[in-house]
């Protein structure tokens, strides 16, 4: 009897413990399951408040977002450390204090059995509490709770981003060093740098060939053509003088646009490499020579083509990115638009309209070929960044010294053919884009 006493008691101690075990883990894995529900919310309120700054503030100032996020104050004292829950009832969390007068980005959202709510600040770099942004990066944080109090915390630097930087103010823009330019001898040939060719910005005129540095002005000078060949208008500029170097702030061209000198961010073989990556990453359509067949891909995904060959797709317009890694024969009669980048060369053909962007950038050559009365109106910009090898995407990209080879741009045909600078087709071909996550982290 008292043996058997003995076995009821350590067995009813080990079922209790077994018991007290099993709801352990049922609170840890229910503890880690609403932390993960908090996480989620705080990501969604993240991504959420996000897309709220980039609708109502696209590519502006972002100081007078960090100002109405100050509330009547002026002050920023949003603190995650200072940041407090409040529990309903039920041992929920429905709202947060310890922001002040601060206005969320993100009101206080429920979703499900959780709420989440947001906050702006600037970025550390220039002080979280500062209202002034000048770096154009500042920080949201997106909290989330979950049941029983659970509390997480995502912090993300954003950025207003284009596709492409600044353009340079330039109807054609020769990259590097000795860049080979041959504008044609047709008298119906016209180049000009007046703003969309005087439709756009009252008196803005830039360079019809900007170049970078004063050897290369000299070359491009040299392939302008004679007196029979056409015509190069910017404003009160003529023939040789609408040839610039883009480096220079005393070039009488430069000083005529009154946009300032180039980007550095054009300058930079290195980053021309990175920044053609990041183009083919948000194609709305692109092509690749794969050898024995072709791959496109547009927005519905990807799919081989057994033709093996480019043929840009029509309807193109503002706002579209066109990638082509490899050679293509631009051949739309009617005014395609956006921004095309090819690595390889681009052959134009004398009937072919554009509106927007033509990016060269690879192996660096552009030929407009044939006759036709097509219109490049924006902007053209033509760097050989792809090596000796003339592909892009390999190991000798840039070279050994990180440079430039020499652009190309040749006119071979007649026809009444312009060229022209347009901001106002460069700005629709280059809206702003959500904005990229700089830096992430979770508390």
């Amino acid at each position: 009897m008292i043996l058997a006493m003995f076995v009821i008691v350590i067995l009813s101690a080990m079922g209790g413990a077994l018991l007290f075990n099993t709801q352990l883990e049922v609170r840890m894995s229910q503890s880690d399951l609403h932390s993960k529900q908090a996480f989620y919310l705080a990501e969604a309120a993240e991504e959420s408040a996000r897309e709220t700054l980039f609708v109502i503030n696209a590519f502006e100032s972002l100081t007078d977002d960090l100002e109405a996020a100050a509330g009547l104050d002026g002050n920023i004292n949003f603190d995650p450390d200072t940041l407090r829950p409040v529990l309903g009832p039920d041992g929920n969390i429905t709202n947060f204090t310890g922001y002040g007068d601060d206005v969320p980005l993100q009101a206080l959202t429920s979703l499900g059995d959780g709420v989440f709510i947001a906050f702006l600040t600037n970025d550390p770099g220039e002080g979280v509490t500062n209202t002034t942004d000048v770096n154009r990066l500042v920080t949201i944080t997106g909290v989330g709770a979950g049941p029983d109090g659970a509390v997480e915390m995502v912090q993300a630097i954003v950025e207003p981003k284009k596709p492409l930087p600044e353009v340079p103010g330039a109807a054609i823009t020769l990259l590097g060093p000795n860049p080979f330019f041959w504008g044609g001898t047709s008298n119906a040939s016209v180049y000009t740098g007046d703003d969309c060719d005087g439709a756009g910005e009252p008196g803005l005129t830039v360079p019809i060939i900007g170049t970078i540095g004063e050897e290369a002005e000299a070359e491009a000078i040299t392939g302008i053509g004679d007196a029979n060949g056409p015509d190069y208008i910017s404003g009160d500029l003529e023939g040789a003088e609408t040839v610039a170097d883009l480096t220079d702030p005393t070039d009488p061209a430069v000083i005529a646009a009154d946009l300032g000198t180039i980007s550095t961010e054009w300058t930079s073989c290195p980053n021309l490499v990175k920044l053609v990556n990041e183009l083919r990453q948000n194609s709305d359509w692109g092509c690749e020579d794969q050898g024995d067949s072709t791959l496109i891909w547009d927005a519905s995904g990807e799919h081989v083509s057994q033709d093996n060959k480019c043929d840009l797709p029509d309807g193109t317009g503002p706002g579209d990115i066109l990638f082509v890694n490899g050679d293509v024969v631009v051949d739309k009669a009617s005014a395609g638009g956006g921004i095309l980048v090819v690595t390889g060369n681009v052959t134009i053909t004398g009937q072919t309209s554009w509106n927007g962007a033509i990016l060269a950038v690879g192996d660096g050559k552009v030929i407009r070929s044939g006759a036709g009365d097509g219109v490049v109106s924006g902007g053209i910009i033509v760097a050989d960044i792809a090596g000796a090898d003339g592909i892009f995407g390999t190991d000798d990209d840039c070279g050994d010294g990180d440079d430039f080879g020499s652009a190309h741009y040749e006119v071979d045909g007649g026809g009444a053919g312009s060229t022209t600078y347009c901001s106002t087709n460069l700005e629709l071909s280059n809206p702003p884009k959500p904005y990229n996550i700089v830096n992430f982290k979770q508390d």
